[in-house]
Formats: C-alpha cells, structure tokens, sequence
C-alpha cells in the first residue's frame, strides 16, 4: 500500500504582483504570497508534488520560488530589489522550486510553467504556506496581475 492512499490532494493559488519594469537576476518578483488552506487543520502537514506559474505576459523567464512554512515577517521583502532573506526567515524555509525557460509552454500572449517536485511540509498551529519569487533571468511584465502561482499539494 502507498504512503500516499490516505492523503487528498487540493490546490491553491496567489497572485504574485509583479512591477511593470524590468526584473534583473536575484531580484524579488512581486509581494509575499500566501497560499491559503493547504492544510485543513491546525496541526498537519503534507507534500508539495507540483507547482505551476501562470504567465499572462508569455515572458516564460525563469524563476525561484521560495516556499515557507509562516510569513517571511523578517525580511524585508521589496518588489524589484535584491531578495535577501533574513537569518531569522530561514528556519521557515520548505525548500525552493526553479523554473528554467524551458518549462514553459507558450501561447500567442501568454505562457504557463510547471515543475514537479517532493517537498515534504509541516505546520504547527497554521493552515498557510508562504512564497516569495525570485527572478533568475531579466523579465519584464505588462501588468501587476500577470503571475499566479499555483501549488498542488497531497494532503495527510
């Protein structure tokens, strides 16, 4: 029997907010984003199997995604400036999830990415995960609700 039969899957999604002006590589891609009840109960945890970036702009650049266990609160979070986490947020870090151009498939204006992945998450008195996105390459987007970021997450 699989670990996973008793688990449910569900997703959830932020918007990432992105500025209309261009992106250099390590800067922070929008706000801090919450994806909300990826977990029904308090004290739960769970598995991040996929993650998918829908692009309205087709930039289809690539992208970190920084995912957290409570609300980076500690770092001071700048939309198109240097993502520097602080000390404090690190221990709140589930991993990261990298999206390579070539993770993208494009349309006529607009592009979306998916990766699969394995991270494994639990939350104490919590029901949120957290994300920030980092620039790896140089986009630049038309309009500050032009990325959503969905994650997909089996359940315990």
């Amino acid at each position: 029997m699989s670990k996973l039969s008793n688990l449910n899957r569900y997703e959830a999604s932020a918007e990432a907010y992105p500025s209309t002006t261009a992106y250099t590589a390590n800067d922070q891609v929008g706000s801090v984003m919450e994806f909300a009840g990826v977990i029904d109960v308090d004290y739960g945890g769970g598995l991040i199997e996929s993650v998918t970036v829908v692009d309205a702009s087709s930039e289809g650049a690539a992208l970190r995604l920084v995912l957290f266990s409570a609300s980076p609160s500690n770092t001071a979070t700048q939309d198109n400036a240097v993502l520097t986490l602080a000390d404090s947020d690190l221990d709140n870090v589930i991993g990261t999830v990298d999206f390579a151009a070539s993770d993208y498939t494009s349309f006529a204006d607009n592009a979306v990415g998916s990766v699969q992945c394995e991270l494994p998450f639990y939350l104490e008195g919590a029901r949120d995960l957290y994300g920030l996105l980092m620039a790896v390459g140089t986009p630049t987007y038309d309009d500050t609700d032009d990325i959503v970021v969905k994650i997909n997450v089996l359940r315990e």
